[in-house]
């Protein structure tokens, strides 16, 4: 970040929090934002909001674009009324579905992590993620991309039938309804399309995505 000259966005209580490790850090490159207060990253607005989360001041973010918004929401204990505010409408929301229940319950955490994991300031198992999903898809989202899924506790695969099969119970067909993808862990996801979020074939045309970053979102997302 220091050598590249990263600008860090981050809330009062975070860098507070981190500044001890974070080391030097140039006043310029440093930007403190606040939930429910917009901010613009060249002509991107981006409104942060509170995530109820263990860490301090931890928050998430619904960043507008001309095409639809979208929206990113992991850390969460639970999908609070703050949250479903700030999510609500967004075309895309990536969605943090981190854990199975019963992988977790019959996995090699300790008890104490188990159980601040599965509370109310911890992280949205699946199921509680497929209601989520739920919600979201009957307010204008089509496009959910599972997220921050924990690596001994969850399975793609298992994420995506736990979320589909709920989806499916409630009358919402995947393809048509609504699109759900699992976002990968080392690599970077496909984009993704705020204008056409449903379609998952769309190739960028090549010159599309000039080397120099004009704007965040041009219509991929």
């Amino acid at each position: 970040m220091r050598r590249h000259k990263i600008p860090l966005y981050l809330t009062a209580g975070t860098y507070e929090a981190i500044r001890d490790v974070l080391g030097p850090v140039p006043d310029s490159l440093i930007h403190i934002i606040e939930a429910g207060q917009a901010f613009m990253v060249l002509d991107t607005e981006i409104i942060p909001f509170a995530t109820p989360h263990d860490a301090v001041d931890s928050v998430g973010f619904r960043i507008r674009t001309r095409a639809g918004d979208v929206g990113v929401a992991t850390d969460l204990g639970h999908f609070s009324q703050t949250v479903r505010q700030a999510l609500e409408g967004c075309r895309i929301v990536h969605l943090e579905a981190n854990y199975d229940p019963d992988m977790l319950e019959t996995g090699s955490y300790p008890r104490f992590l188990k159980r601040r994991i599965a509370g109310p300031n911890g992280h949205l198992s699946n199921e509680e993620a497929a209601l989520a999903a739920a919600w979201l898809i009957g307010r204008g989202t089509d496009l959910i991309a599972l997220s921050h899924l924990s690596q001994e506790n969850n399975l793609p695969d298992l994420a995506l039938r736990t979320i589909r099969d709920y989806l499916l119970a409630g009358g919402m067909v995947e393809g048509c309804d609504y699109r759900l993808e699992v976002s990968p862990r080392y690599r970077s996801s496909s984009p993704f399309f705020c204008d056409k979020p449903m379609d998952q074939d769309l190739e960028i045309q090549k010159g599309s995505c000039p080397g120099e970053q004009q704007t965040f979102f041009e219509g991929a997302c």
